[in-house]
């Protein structure tokens, strides 16, 4: 069975989870920035996006998962 497309699939997760994993940290950085510079940030401002970006995972998730399902 020819199962390439894993590959393909497993490099391209690695990738994303990579990217996602700087931008934590950009993002832990430019908080610090924030609070250096004087402004917070409400826990709230950031709730909207980060549960767009919840919502786009779990998608993400989703889909993955049929994939394996179909084997």
């Amino acid at each position: 069975m020819e199962i390439s497309w894993l590959d393909t699939l497993e490099e391209k997760v690695h990738l994303a989870t990579e990217r996602i994993r700087e931008l934590a940290n950009e993002n832990r950085e430019l908080r610090a920035r924030l609070e250096e510079a004087g402004t917070s940030s409400e826990p709230g401002e950031w709730q909207e996006e980060k549960d767009a970006i919840r919502e786009r995972v779990e998608k993400l998730a989703a889909g993955l998962e049929s994939l394996l399902a179909e084997e």
